[in-house]
């Protein structure tokens, strides 16, 4: 994560990131007045939470295991790969594949992929009380790609 870029503000009003460790786990949450998203940028970038505000409704489903950062490395992986070792639930990216395990043009890849296993850089756009918008990044390792995904959100709109 690009430390300098992703930060955690004080304004309590309006559109607003927060930057965050939960179980060691860097976040980031979008608010506005009408909903929170929250993703987990040390972990794939998964949308973690996404909470109607009104009713306090949180629309992710949560997995038995908690998010937390995972600092140990196997000394033996599993054959379908590390995905259910840190899997909370939430909406993850499976990129470059899905489903089971793969060989990606002679790259083994475990099941649902690398990008829902490997932290994501975050570069603020913008942030303001009308709108906050954010840049995700990731460079995969095992396949040649260069991931982005924006995430925003304005004033009084759902």
């Amino acid at each position: 994560m690009n430390r300098a870029e992703c930060y955690t503000h004080t304004r309590n009003y309006g559109c607003r990131l927060r930057r965050y460790l939960w179980n060691g786990v860097e976040m980031l949450s979008l608010e506005n007045q009408k909903v929170k998203v929250v993703l987990a940028l040390g972990k794939g970038a998964d949308i973690v939470e996404f909470v109607h505000k009104a009713t306090d409704t949180d629309f992710m489903w949560h997995s038995f295991n908690e998010l937390k950062n995972i600092r140990h490395i196997p000394t033996v992986a599993p054959s379908a790969g590390n995905f259910l070792d840190s899997y909370a639930g939430g909406w993850q990216e499976l990129f470059p594949t899905y489903g089971g395990r793969a060989d990606y043009h002679g790259a083994e890849i475990g099941i649902h992929g690398e990008a829902c296993l490997y932290p994501w850089d975050c570069t603020v756009l913008e942030d303001t009380p009308d709108c906050v918008e954010v840049l995700l990044t990731l460079r995969t390792i095992r396949s040649p790609f260069l991931l982005e995904k924006r995430a925003s959100l304005r004033w009084n709109d759902p």
